[in-house]
Formats: C-alpha cells, structure tokens, sequence
C-alpha cells in the first residue's frame, strides 16, 4: 500500500493511537519483543548468523517504523507533546518535550541511515574473519601481506552474500533521500521562531546557507567522479585524481580481495602490484598508484602525509583520512 492509498481517517486513527501512554506502551512492546529474540541471539556461532539476523529481523523493524513515520509526515500540521519525568538530586521533576515534522523527519532519516550502516554491514561474507583477528591480534609486526595471504585460506571471504549486490545498490538511493531529508528539515527549522519546547531548534539564514552548500557538495562528491588531490609538483601546481566514490556501491565486486595487491614491498607493509589499477571503478582512469608512485620519486609532497583535499567547482574539501594512500609502496 502506498502514502496515496493511506485515508484520512487512517492518518487520524494513527495520530490518536500516538498520544503519550500509547507510544509508551508501544515502545514497552517492541522492548519485550526485543528482549524476546535473545535466545536468538544467544546462539549465533558465526557472524553470518548476526547478519542473517539483521536483513530477517532489524532491517524489517526498521522498514515498517519508516512507514510509520512516513503515514505522519503526511500530515502537514503534525505535532504532539511527550510529557516526562525524571530524577535529579532524589527530586522527582517532570517536564516535556514536543515534537512536528521537523523531529518526525530527523527520526526517520536516522532510521534510514542506520539501514545503510546494517546493509553495508550484511553484504559481504564476513565468516572467519574473526579467526584471522584471533590467529594475530596478539602478534607484532603483522604486515598487509600477512594478512592477505591469510584470507585466501577461506575461500568464500568477503564474498558478495545473496542479497549483498541488492543492498550496496540501494544504498545510492537511501543517500539521495537522507540528502533530501535534511533538506525538508534544515527548511522548516529556517526561521524566527522559538522552539523552546521542541527538541529541535530553529536555524538562522547563515547556519542554513552553510548547511545547503554542504549538502550540495556531498551530492556533487556522491554524483562523482570528482579531482582528489594528491600531491603538488610544485608551490601553484598541484596533482589530482578523479575518483568515483560511489562505483562499489553501483557495481559491487564479487569478491573484495580483487583490490587487494600481488606483489609487496620488501617488508610486505605495502602492495606493489595491485591487479584493478581502477579499484573496483574508484579511480577509472587508473592513475592512482602510477600518479602517487611519480610523486613519490621525484621526492615531491604527497597531501601533507595525511589530508585528501577533494575539489568540487571552485570549492574545496579537506578530508582527514589519516595514512592516505599508505597502503601504496612504489618500486625501489
């Protein structure tokens, strides 16, 4: 059933059926209904159990509470008051908070965005990964060879799961709505007015042109591919690699250890011989490691060591992504 079938008295009936001591009572509900799966939970023996258990029970709780939301936003003039107590200082206080649809949306696009987290989580097989961890966390000096000789000893890890490939596509849409999301709700909270009791308060015009430019970039930076410095051959000369951020989640790859490197530096910290010189479509020109490796020889500064600086038109973004490229090691 979609938002155009849903009637006005559905939207009245579920209004009323959400003043205070029902929403209590729902949420004591869905708590013991939580608490009733820990026998569930008690067994998992792999992490594809937790996995299983998330796309069967936690991505479908979520979905129908998105429904629910959105069966309020449709109701333009929404808002309702949660009255409260508390303890403080062996005093019992009671207060209140009240809520409209700038609180309804920031709710639902927060349970959209840990569907994200849940599906990325639940697309590949993580099964022995665990063990990997236990045979070396202990040990010092492991290097990146190690451990990638390590996961081929499982054959089946980090291999795309049944419903993995469905998930990470989704996921470019889920962006586009949490984007459009904050949008509604950074637009109702533009304005004047005191919003003491509500949860939310209102946002002046700056803090609001701010917060649509950001958003714009990060719909420019997912909409890809965009120049991410690397490096500068010079004071006014600077290095740059297009780079599609969102081409693992558009065409996921059936297997991640693709990426990974078959040849190392002499003391294996590094890969050398990477077969996808695009990364699973990350850097389509396939530039990269030539560009870095170029950089490198010539003794040239590579991103101060640990800052990406990503160009979108004339605006720049510094992403603090520490070891950058440090997975790279050039021929000596």
């Amino acid at each position: 059933m979609g938002l155009s079938d849903i009637s006005q008295e559905d939207v009245d009936e579920f209004i009323q059926d959400s003043i205070p001591t029902r929403s209590k009572r729902e949420v004591e509900d869905f708590v013991k209904h939580m608490y009733a799966k820990q026998e569930g939970v008690s067994q998992f023996k792999k992490i594809s159990d937790i996995q299983n258990f998330i796309v069967s029970e936690l991505l479908t709780e979520l979905e129908q509470s998105e429904k629910k939301l959105a069966i309020v936003e449709s109701k333009k003039d929404f808002q309702d008051t949660f009255n409260y107590t508390y303890w403080d200082n062996q005093f019992r206080l009671k207060h209140s908070a009240s809520f409209d649809l700038a609180e309804v949306h920031s709710l639902r696009m927060a349970y959209k965005g840990i569907s994200m987290l849940l599906k990325t989580a639940s697309a590949y097989q993580l099964d022995n990964a665990l063990n990997i961890y236990e045979t070396y966390k202990d040990k010092s000096n492991v290097v990146m060879k190690t451990i990638v000789h390590a996961s081929k000893m499982y054959p089946t890890l980090l291999t795309l799961r049944s419903n993995g490939r469905a998930f990470l596509q989704s996921l470019l849409n889920d962006s586009s709505d949490i984007i459009e999301g904050l949008r509604i709700i950074a637009g109702i909270l533009r304005s004047d007015t005191v919003r003491e009791s509500f949860l939310l308060h209102p946002i002046n015009q700056k803090k609001y042109d701010d917060f649509i430019s950001d958003l714009d970039h990060v719909s420019t930076f997912l909409a890809g591919p965009v120049a991410v410095k690397i490096g500068q051959k010079s004071e006014h000369e600077k290095v740059y690699v297009n780079v599609n951020a969102t081409a693992l989640f558009a065409n996921p790859l059936n297997d991640l250890r693709s990426l990974f490197p078959t040849e190392y530096t002499k003391n294996g910290h590094r890969g050398v011989v990477f077969p996808d010189l695009t990364f699973g479509g990350v850097t389509p020109q396939m530039d990269l490691v030539s560009t870095y490796c170029e950089l490198k020889k010539k003794m040239q500064r590579i991103s101060d060591g640990s800052i990406a600086e990503i160009e979108i038109g004339d605006q720049y973004v510094s992403v603090d992504s520490q070891n950058f490229l440090d997975f790279i090691g050039c021929p000596e």
